[in-house]
């Protein structure tokens, strides 16, 4: 059954006007829709919601903050004998933040991590670790828009429940190559808001700089997550790299071990005042 059929019929049951499909990631297809003249996302679940599912939802519902994507609806259908689960989001028509790498300067970059440490400020402040924050993951409401938003909760860590991550595997979840060590290493009692920062530090150096912090000449990408998850330090060119751009506070925020990070997130916001 294709997925398209779906939409047009979650559409045709409350009236939205339907726009067309948006993209498509693992666990979710999104559709454009028309929602009382507003458009919204439409995401369409490939398979019924887990418990991990269930969690992103609660997050996003916990979550009220400008700059984190707005959940606005969740709810299922029954089409052709088959039960489908949807959610409906704001729908953010900037693009990402990949796509604006290469054309950002350094005063862009301390807007954002300003901007960002806000965010990950309230997400921390609910208890919840977003473990994926990446440039993928930053968006922006318009194409004109310097204002960025966090979307996907779908591997966030709520740590007033039982962890989802099994304590035998070798690696948790996350995109390795923006992952904090403890991330990779499933050090799972080191996962706190401190591994966001981690993430958020190399998706701004990598934004601007166009390379890992950890990055040296001629490093693939697994070298370079090899030498994160065995807590080498950060490259010396990129420390010089960030002092020359007035964005030093990016150094204490991908430094291995999160002792030598920014401690709380109200540490690392008063870094980018």
């Amino acid at each position: 059954m294709k997925s398209q059929d779906i939409a047009l019929a979650i559409c045709e049951r409350h009236g939205y006007g339907f726009k067309g499909p948006a993209g498509e990631g693992a666990f979710k297809q999104t559709f454009l829709v028309d929602v009382d003249g507003v458009p919204r996302a439409l995401k369409l679940f490939k398979e019924p919601p887990t418990e991990r599912s269930s969690r992103e939802i609660e997050a996003m519902i916990r979550c009220n903050h400008p700059n984190i994507a707005k959940l606005v609806a969740i709810d299922s259908i029954l089409h052709q004998s088959n039960v489908f689960y949807y959610q409906i989001e704001e729908y953010l028509s900037g693009g990402t933040l990949s796509d604006r790498i290469g054309s950002l300067d350094a005063a862009t970059v301390s807007s954002l991590a300003k901007t960002l440490s806000e965010a990950l400020h309230h997400i921390g402040g609910h208890n919840l670790v977003h473990r994926d924050v990446k440039p993928d993951n930053v968006m922006f409401r318009d194409s004109s828009s310097a204002n960025p938003v966090i979307v996907d909760f779908g591997l966030v860590r709520d740590l007033s429940a039982t962890s989802l991550t099994a304590t035998w595997l070798m690696r948790g979840p996350g995109s390795p190559f923006f992952a904090a060590p403890e991330q990779l290493n499933n050090d799972k009692e080191l996962i706190k808001p401190w591994t966001d920062q981690f993430g958020l530090g190399v998706t701004l150096a990598y934004s601007l700089f166009k390379t890992h912090p950890y990055e040296r000449p001629g490093d693939s990408p697994s070298t370079v997550v090899g030498r994160v998850a065995d807590r080498e330090r950060p490259s010396l060119n990129f420390a010089a790299a960030c002092a020359d751009a007035g964005l030093q506070p990016l150094v204490r925020m991908v430094r291995p071990f999160p002792v030598e990070r920014f401690l709380t997130t109200d540490d690392l916001l008063n870094a980018w005042r």
